[in-house]
């Protein structure tokens, strides 16, 4: 089984170090690859062929990108979108109002036959002991 990691981690959170260290299954990380035309098929690539698509929304991300790309995932592959959301990432928190915003969300992606985890841990867990799709 694996897991492809993406949302809005920066490439060198410790958050994103942390949950790749405590995944025991194999996990594809597209941040470790530099930005050019080849790269852009690898990461297509494990995209499509991923049992899993963690997205890790963090108030460190830059754009609304990776929150677009859950939501769209949790429509054409629900049974391999997950999505989770972080409160604190290196200082740095969402507003009340963006928190309602992206648990709002959570629950139009659970609605949509997609999974919602309230913390990292949980999303880590459901990984860590679940073996096939």
């Amino acid at each position: 089984m694996k897991a492809f990691i993406g949302g809005g981690l920066g490439a060198d959170s410790d958050i994103l170090n942390q949950l790749k260290s405590e995944l025991k299954i194999d996990h594809f990380d597209p941040k470790t690859l530099p930005r050019d035309f080849h790269s852009i098929k690898i990461v297509k690539d494990e995209w499509e062929s991923c049992d899993y698509c963690l997205y890790v929304i963090s108030p460190q991300m830059k754009g609304f990108d990776p929150v677009v790309d859950a939501v769209n995932d949790s429509n054409k592959r629900p049974n391999k979108t997950l999505y989770c959301f972080l409160l604190e990432d290196a200082g740095n928190t969402f507003t009340d109002h963006q928190v309602k915003s992206l648990s709002t969300i959570g629950k139009m992606v659970e609605n949509n036959g997609a999974r919602f985890f309230e913390s990292l841990p949980t999303a880590i867990e459901f990984l860590n002991n679940t073996r096939t799709v």
